[in-house]
């Protein structure tokens, strides 16, 4: 931005409620400058980074007409940044004010040149409500901002909770039907075990069954030859 003045003495002084930490506007004084140069200095407390930088909102050029003074200019400006950071969403109130005001700004600025002071007047106030409801749009998109994150993170937690807690549950399952296969293999080899000792007992009973039958046999037969040969 370049501008230049008659009078002998000049300055830009820009005025926020919160400055950011980017430079905007620098004062450089050329080597035409007329008058003295003076340091001022001032002390504020700075908002992050980028509090002012473009935010991909793309504004109309601003046409500054000489016959109608800078604050009206201001003025529009204002209220399309405000615009631009939502305040017709998140401050309506204050922001349809300053519409009304940029309103009433334009219908002195096409009224008689005596309007001047209220137009000026009527200018700076949009500037100054244009300004409140940015500030309140803003504080409110960062609230919502880290609500959501906040949010999200609580469901991100949860979503993790569920997944170990259905790990785990998984995890027991599987153990569980282990535990009950080896329970049905053990009592599967005592029940064979049981069948096989059964078995054997059975042979052995058959065995001995067999052996006495035999011997009994035997005996009947020592007994016939016997009387056969007494007789």
């Amino acid at each position: 931005m370049h501008r230049g003045r008659s009078s002998s003495r000049q300055g830009w002084l820009c005025l926020l409620r919160q400055p950011s930490n980017a430079v905007v506007l620098e004062n450089v004084a050329r080597d035409n400058t007329k008058g003295t140069t003076e340091a001022v200095n001032a002390k504020y407390e700075f908002m992050e980074r980028g509090g002012y930088l473009p935010t991909g909102y793309k504004f109309d050029p601003v046409v500054i007409k000489e016959k109608l003074p800078l604050e009206l200019f201001e003025a529009r400006n204002a209220v399309r940044i405000a615009q631009s950071e939502g305040a017709s969403l998140y401050a309506s109130e204050s922001y349809q004010r300053a519409v009304q005001l940029m309103n009433t700004a334009d219908q002195y600025a096409v009224g008689r040149p005596g309007d001047e002071h209220a137009l000026i007047a009527a200018s700076r106030q949009t500037v100054q409500t244009a300004e409140d409801a940015r500030e309140i749009a803003v504080k409110k998109t960062d609230e919502a901002r880290l609500t959501t994150e906040r949010q999200d993170s609580v469901d991100a937690q949860t979503k993790l909770q569920a997944q170990a807690d259905n790990a785990t549950r998984q995890k027991e399952l599987a153990q569980a039907r282990a535990d009950d296969a080896i329970r049905q293999k053990a009592q599967a080899q005592v029940g064979a075990a049981g069948a096989q000792a059964t078995m054997i007992a059975n042979k052995q009973i058959s065995e001995a069954a067999i052996t006495a039958v035999q011997g009994q046999a035997e005996s009947d037969k020592a007994a016939l030859r016997s009387r056969l040969a007494g007789s």
